[in-house]
């Protein structure tokens, strides 16, 4: 009988959103809570009230570039979104409740990187520029989109409210948007840099022609996607109506504190173990992988996902690889606790509360043939954990 001496795992946390393979690339990223301020972002006049919805991260890799960029499928938010809550009629005047007013949403880029001198657009109709309708070079890397809804419909970052400024609206209240409000958008560029924003956006619904593209994007769901209404805008969980938690209300005001998740192993990144231990039914404790939540609330559950994959080739199997050429790999299964895991699969980790969480990282599942036909000697594995939001 062969002996196997011992097993190395090595395992590697992996955070998201990834950047893709694709020359170019966007990542959305929404806010965490939406919250009303006054002279939001960029604006310089205390009349201006807005909050920041998300920023798009745009990307590129070798010698591309983004040209005439393009925010597209913005017809939801064409001619301004309707906000509902206290506000005056004038200056003196006492707060009245279901008022309404008109807020629109403001694209602020940074074409030569962010702490530059931004570029504000009004969004509207099926597409809008994100920089200008003639032909322009981005030359950042990354490029940054920040995305923001204000109580004005002016291009420029000192532009002073007249009608409505912020002192017209109440602090530390909440503020509804329409019950259908759910803006998806996506980014566009050009395919090569003399061709402006008007010449490959001609179709009538928003879509380019044979002259631009869609850039992928890595949407709340962590697939690199590219094409119309690709990436949701607001995440259902960032309103903070805390009298209507379910619905799209946004408090003007401080928001509640982001929850935060930190993610370590107890163990460390690299262990050892005897491979008999694993055989069968037997599971052998090589780790153990802890969330640690902060600034949750007590009793409250929270949730991430989790999936595991390996060094190996195999596309659905864990493969310990022997450290010198010749013996086959040993599949062997890999455990959460008591559930096996499907290699590349997501898996919800529930039911997380504030402070610390853990679950034990387990191996098994390796038949006595397998050991007994492989050669003595070291085998290991490397086992990499994304973690993101669901």
């Amino acid at each position: 009988m062969h002996i196997i001496k011992r097993i190395a795992l090595l395992f590697t946390l992996l955070l998201l959103p990834f950047g893709l393979l694709a020359s170019i690339t966007a990542t959305y990223t929404p806010e965490p809570y939406l919250a009303f301020k006054e002279k939001p972002g960029p604006w310089t006049s205390n009349t201006v009230m807005g909050a920041k919805l998300g920023t798009f991260t745009v990307t590129t890799t070798g010698n591309d570039k983004i040209y005439s960029p393009v925010m597209g499928s913005t017809i939801e938010v064409n001619g301004g979104v309707e906000v509902t809550g206290l506000m005056k009629r004038y200056a003196a005047g006492p707060f009245e409740p279901n008022s309404t007013q008109k807020f629109y949403v403001i694209t602020v880029s940074y074409p030569n990187g962010r702490g530059s001198a931004p570029n504000l657009q009004v969004v509207g109709g099926t597409h809008w520029p994100l920089l200008s309708w003639d032909a322009v070079t981005v030359n950042a890397n990354p490029f940054y989109v920040d995305l923001f809804l204000v109580n004005h419909n002016t291009a420029s970052t000192s532009h002073v409210v007249v009608y409505r400024p912020t002192s017209y609206f109440k602090l530390d209240t909440p503020y509804s948007l329409p019950q259908d409000f759910n803006p998806h958008f996506s980014i566009l560029t050009a395919n090569n840099s003399t061709t402006n924003a008007g010449t490959y956006m001609t179709n009538n619904d928003g879509t380019p022609n044979n002259q631009g593209s869609y850039i992928p994007t890595d949407n709340d769901n962590g697939s690199g996607q590219s094409g119309p209404d690709n990436t949701p805008i607001v995440n259902p969980g960032a309103y903070t109506d805390p009298d209507n938690p379910g619905s799209p209300g946004i408090i003007y005001g401080d928001p509640p504190v982001a929850v935060g998740y930190d993610v370590s192993f107890v163990q460390g990144n690299s262990v050892s173990f005897t491979l008999h231990d694993a055989i069968g039914t037997a599971r052998k404790e090589v780790n153990t992988i802890r969330i640690q939540v902060s600034n949750g609330t007590q009793g409250t559950n929270y949730t991430q996902q989790i999936r595991f994959f390996d060094s190996s080739i195999s596309s659905n199997d864990f493969r310990l690889l022997p450290q010198t050429q010749g013996p086959s790999p040993i599949v062997f299964n890999l455990y959460l606790d008591n559930t096996q895991v499907t290699k590349n699969q997501w898996i919800n980790w529930n039911n997380l509360q504030n402070g610390q969480n853990q679950r034990a990282i387990k191996i098994g599942g390796i038949t006595q043939n397998a050991v007994n036909s492989a050669a003595s000697g070291t085998y290991s594995d490397t086992i990499s954990v994304e973690i993101r939001n669901p």
